[in-house]
């Protein structure tokens, strides 16, 4: 069950970085546009 915890954090935490980096993605093609 401790397996299956970390993975779930570990997957959230994955999910953050990625909207993080499509965030950042966007604004800077709103500030090139």
């Amino acid at each position: 069950m401790a397996i299956y915890e970390t993975l779930r954090v570990r997957s959230t935490f994955l999910l953050a970085i990625l909207s993080i980096m499509e965030a950042t993605r966007r604004a800077t093609i709103a500030e090139l546009a």
